[in-house]
This record gives C-alpha cells, structure tokens and sequence, in this order.
C-alpha cells in the first residue's frame, strides 16, 4: 500500500483555528463519554478488574502486611524463635531443603500432628 501526504501537514493542521476549536469539542466529548461508561455497571466491573490485575502485578504473592502462608512449624533457637511459612508455591521439599541449609530439618510430631522444626 503506497501513502503520500503532504509535507509539513501538521504544522498546517495546528496552524488552522477550526481544527483547533474541532480538537477541543471532540476531546471533551470522549471525556464526558467515558465518564458515563466508568460510572455505569459495566465499567465498575472493567475498574475493579483493572485494579485487582493492578494489585496482582504489585504483589506476585501476596500483600507483605498480608500474612496468609502456611505456617509449618516453630522452633526455639536459643533466644529466638523461628517460624517458617509455606509460600503456596513452595514445595514442602523445597522447604525442607532450605531448612538443612540452615542447619534444621522438618520432624513430624504424630501426636501433636504437626510439624516441627529441629536441629540435624
């Protein structure tokens, strides 16, 4: 497809008051245009879905403040006590992988049917 225009068009077009007045009268129309849609239901549920991809984008995971990991187990270490949470997309082998790094293993108290976290 073959286009020609004419030289230095835009300067003519930005030159011509009519265009101007016409550019201005067409903007605040689509603005008053998409104010109504925003306002209505539909565009509610468009927002809402904006903002929740929004938040989505920000934190991958989950909130900092947010504290919703599975806990899997505490364990005195002298004058601290360390928890570890689950990320729902960490396994518990990888879990267990990081804590040997760390000097501590997963142990499965079947009477208090959970799991603690002990030094190797």
């Amino acid at each position: 497809m073959l286009t020609a225009t004419q030289p230095d068009w835009q300067a003519r077009l930005a030159a011509d008051p009519a265009y101007q007045t016409w550019s201005d009268a067409r903007q605040a129309e689509d603005q008053r245009a998409f104010d109504a849609w925003l306002g209505s239901p539909e565009g509610q549920v468009w927002l809402a879905a904006e903002e929740r991809a929004q938040e989505t984008r920000r934190f991958p995971y989950s909130r900092p403040e947010q504290d919703n990991g599975l806990v899997l187990g505490k364990a005195d270490v002298g004058e601290r006590v360390m928890f570890l949470y689950l990320h729902p997309r960490m396994t518990l082998v990888t879990a267990a992988y990081f804590l040997r790094l760390s000097g501590y293993r997963l142990r499965w108290n079947i009477q208090k049917r959970a799991l603690e976290i002990v030094e190797l």
